[in-house]
């Protein structure tokens, strides 16, 4: 036998052994369902130290409403929320209104006030760290929480990750009554 064959005998099984077992540790690390997310979300949660979010509902392009919360919290425990607020007066001019408190207790178990039950979910799929989740018009009262909304169609919610942390959050969608309603939260860890 020659040295090149000696050496391929040698060298093949252990290559063989090394890509099973790369293969192995992919697939024990990948998530494997939704259900995995959802942990990955729920373990943000409680390590999140700032949320902003940001809703706004257009109507033929134009802003009607918007709304954005921030909350920061602190090492003591309690969180600063500042929420503003603008709309339209009867006047067709937009009118901002902003608060600012403290709160002594944070609440994290309502920062991620969504739920991806597997009902309401039509299909997702998850691709460079964004986890796209399809929710059907009539379940997504349900998994956001907000009993005044319907749509027109199915909507598109992307959860975006950065080593198993939830980073973002964002959809887009059309009511049935023609408004663009548009909702951004970005953590921070």
């Amino acid at each position: 036998m020659t040295k090149r064959k000696k050496l391929l005998l040698i060298i093949l099984p252990i290559a063989a052994v090394v890509l099973v077992g790369i293969v192995v540790l992919i697939v024990a690390l990948a998530p494997k369902g939704l259900d995995d997310y959802v942990k990955w979300m729920e373990k943000s949660e409680k390590e999140v130290v700032s949320v902003r979010s940001d809703i706004e509902v257009t109507d033929s392009g134009v802003s009607v409403y918007g709304y954005g919360k921030t909350l920061e919290f602190a090492a003591d425990g309690s969180v600063t929320a500042t929420v503003s607020e603008t709309k339209l007066n009867s006047a067709f001019q937009t009118e901002t209104k902003e608060t600012t408190e403290t709160l002594t207790e944070a609440d994290r178990e309502s920062l991620l006030d969504f739920s991806l039950e597997k009902e309401g979910v039509k299909e997702y799929s998850y691709d460079d760290g964004v986890l796209t989740v399809v929710v059907g018009k009539d379940a997504l009262k349900s998994v956001l929480g907000w009993e005044s909304v319907e749509t027109e169609n199915d909507v598109r919610l992307a959860f975006r990750f950065e080593s198993k942390k939830l980073t973002e959050t964002s959809c887009s969608f059309q009511t049935t009554t023609g408004k663009t309603v548009t909702v951004r939260v970005v953590y921070g860890y």
